[in-house]
């Protein structure tokens, strides 16, 4: 084994324990791997930030500011208020939410359907007095679902329908 090989192995068994511990937030001790990597001269420079070139990343941190502001400026009590008023019972609640983010993802990107509708999801079961898993999971799988149903739902999708085309 090269000292490359070495190093990198000893560095992998670093980050899962940090992981698995969060010693560190994980968005900073993958940072620091990043600069661990770039010092030692194992990633160039334009290997390292090549991830931060890909549309993906521009887009999930979109959705995360988008799916904050909901939180902040009071708009997810507004709409688990208004799902709450029209829902009597839990199961007739549950099938709303699955119905709901189902609709929504199959016209826009399952991840952002979800990611918006989570906060809310996480007020109605506060409100509601019901344990979050019971909620989150059928969403979860619901958007999953609704996403499956048409090309635009998911990326998978768009991936398969271009890899098809050509």
């Amino acid at each position: 084994m090269t000292l490359e090989i070495v190093f990198m192995l000893m560095l992998l068994l670093l980050i899962i324990v940090f992981f698995t511990l969060e010693w560190l937030p994980i968005d900073l001790t993958a940072l620091i791997v990043l600069i661990i990597l770039l010092g030692s001269g194992i990633l160039s420079p334009q290997q390292a930030f090549s991830g931060f070139a890909n549309d993906i990343i521009f887009i999930l941190a979109s959705i995360f500011i988008m799916s904050s502001t909901l939180t902040k400026s009071g708009v997810t009590h507004i709409l688990a208020d208004y799902i709450l008023s029209g829902v009597k019972k839990n199961n007739g609640l549950l099938f709303f939410l699955m119905t709901l983010v189902a609709s929504l993802s199959a016209f826009f990107s399952n991840t952002s359907s979800t990611a918006i509708l989570l906060p809310v999801t996480l007020k109605i079961a506060e409100k509601a007095k019901v344990r979050a898993s019971k909620l989150l999971m059928p969403l979860a799988y619901a958007s999953i679902l609704g996403g499956t149903c048409t090309l635009i739902g998911t990326s998978t999708n768009l991936a398969s329908a271009g890899l098809i085309e050509r």
